[in-house]
């Protein structure tokens, strides 16, 4: 039997994948001149590079990371230093790095402690804030689903400067949303994973 599968995203691949593996004659119909779909990247006819967005994951994308082994493909990328540089008018380029030689999850918020945007009062509250959500487990994160990530991070105390220069920028990275605009389950469930890796692609 014939597949025809419109897309070759990841979603498109991993169904192309599953359905050969099971004797389906598969044809992959994508519109552009590259596959990948949102986690694309390609160089245009100036050299430069121009991206889809989401093409950097964490080691926290175990089902991901699973995946591209399963292809053979586990070994084709190099492992970067976990940073998010955030870009402002007033503030220019400023980072939050993870502390390779801490522990897991002392080194991102050993990040927020030097990220520059943010005061020391700022990133007192941020971190005394975020303790529940990095030190917990998907279950408290599950409960947080109904209210927005703005409201739960206001509640907790971690106030607007932070909410404003790191979150809805971290929202919108994830979910192409304002941190007022999602539940507060998706950027708590992104910080509890990602807080127990020390990894980036």
């Amino acid at each position: 039997m014939r597949v025809i599968i419109a897309g070759a995203g990841p979603a498109g691949m991993v169904t192309a994948r599953t359905l050969a593996e099971r004797g389906y004659e598969v044809v992959v119909l994508e519109k552009r001149d590259v596959p990948g779909g949102k986690v694309s990247a390609w160089q245009d006819a100036d050299g430069d590079w121009i991206e889809s967005g989401l093409h950097v994951f964490f080691g926290a994308y175990h089902t991901l990371l699973g995946f591209l082994e399963h292809c053979g493909l586990g070994d084709t990328f190099n492992w970067k230093p976990a940073e998010m540089i955030f870009a402002s008018e007033q503030h220019g380029l400023a980072d939050i790095r993870f502390v390779p030689w801490l522990p897991t999850p002392l080194n991102g918020l050993a990040g927020v402690a030097k990220f520059k945007p943010l005061t020391l009062g700022d990133k007192v509250r941020m971190g005394l804030g975020l303790m529940r959500p990095i030190f917990g487990d998907q279950g408290y994160v599950d409960q947080q689903d109904n209210e927005t990530y703005a409201s739960w991070h206001l509640r907790h105390g971690m106030g607007e400067r932070s909410l404003d220069e790191v979150m809805h920028t971290m929202s919108l990275a994830l979910n192409f949303l304002r941190a007022d605009k999602v539940s507060a389950k998706l950027p708590l469930t992104a910080m509890l994973h990602f807080a127990h890796e020390k990894r980036l692609r």
